[in-house]
């Protein structure tokens, strides 16, 4: 879900992908690579103008992984 939810960010549909990467969220909340899905995440809230929501997903997904250039 969260690969399909990032193909739907670059592809020009942010609602898609956030609802699929929300579902993958969902599904397993303590993923080891969760700061994927978050970064994700971030992509759809910029895409959709939500910078502050952006900003708290941008910073979840550096908690986990400090090198994700997403994220960063």
């Amino acid at each position: 879900h969260t690969f399909a939810g990032w193909i739907e960010n670059a592809n020009g549909n942010p609602s898609g992908g956030r609802r699929l990467i929300e579902r993958s969220i969902r599904l397993n909340p303590r993923h080891p690579r969760a700061w994927f899905m978050f970064a994700g995440m971030a992509i759809s809230c910029i895409a959709e103008k939500r910078f502050e929501e952006a900003v708290t997903w941008g910073e979840r997904a550096l908690v986990q992984n400090r090198r994700s250039a997403v994220a960063l």
